[in-house]
């Protein structure tokens, strides 16, 4: 006699096959998706993310995991950038403002938003991952930089620097939590001590007394050199822009 496919008179096999159809069932009714896993990772520690302990936390096998994510790194790419959408999607980009404000705006949540995701951080890279979530307040900025006298050409370049300075300074700024200093000043002050500190006087002389570059001063500083950069470019172009 055939029971749903599987021979009766083989019980052990009957039993494995079974066992196998339910572990697939499982993860296809559960209605297995993109979403779904992530939010199921996001309910472990960082540091307890993996492939095996997401399935897990879904009751499915890792291969159903693996139909939807590649390997841990994918998985870990797409939970950090779950944290930093659901983050920037609180920033507010004034509709009114100058290209300048909306430029430091933006420069503030995108930045803010990479700091949310923490120790995740490190999987997020500039680039293609970011464009879907910052799409409108890109739209916002480059329009109002267009309107304000910038050249397409600028503005994108313009974009594309302050998304890795921000990117940059997030990550220093999470390297420095809980540190007793910021890993520029560890780095800087660790290479003097390796060699004669007497022949580069200046490094010497900042190393004693360097500004946080974690700290949000470095970032403001930052975006503001980015902003009259673009200004002066635009400007020794042809083009121009009023603050």
């Amino acid at each position: 006699m055939i029971t749903q496919g599987v021979p009766t008179d083989h019980p052990a096999e009957a039993d494995q096959a079974r066992a196998g159809r339910t572990r697939r069932t499982r993860g296809q009714s559960a209605g297995l998706d993109p979403a779904r896993i992530v939010a199921a990772a996001r309910s472990l520690e960082p540091g307890a993310i993996t492939m095996q302990a997401v399935a897990d936390a879904l009751g499915v096998d890792r291969s159903a995991i693996n139909n939807h994510v590649a390997n841990k790194d994918a998985l870990l790419r797409d939970v950090a950038l779950d944290v930093f959408a659901e983050s920037f999607a609180t920033v507010r980009i004034g509709a009114r403002l100058s290209w300048q404000d909306i430029c430091r705006q933006y420069a503030r949540g995108f930045a803010d938003s990479v700091i949310a995701t923490g120790p995740l951080a490190q999987h997020l890279v500039s680039g293609a991952p970011f464009q879907r979530t910052v799409l409108h307040a890109a739209e916002a900025m480059l329009g109002a930089m267009v309107d304000g006298g910038i050249d397409s050409d600028t503005a994108i370049r313009m974009l594309a620097l302050l998304n890795n300075v921000c990117l940059q300074y997030a990550h220093d700024h999470i390297a420095a939590l809980g540190a007793e200093q910021g890993p520029l000043l560890t780095a800087l002050r660790q290479a003097l001590t390796e060699r004669n500190a007497d022949e580069f006087p200046h490094l010497a002389r900042i190393a004693a007394d360097l500004p946080d570059v974690s700290a949000r001063t470095q970032l403001d500083v930052s975006v503001e050199i980015i902003i009259d950069g673009a200004e002066a470019f635009a400007g020794k172009h042809g083009t121009h822009s009023n603050k």
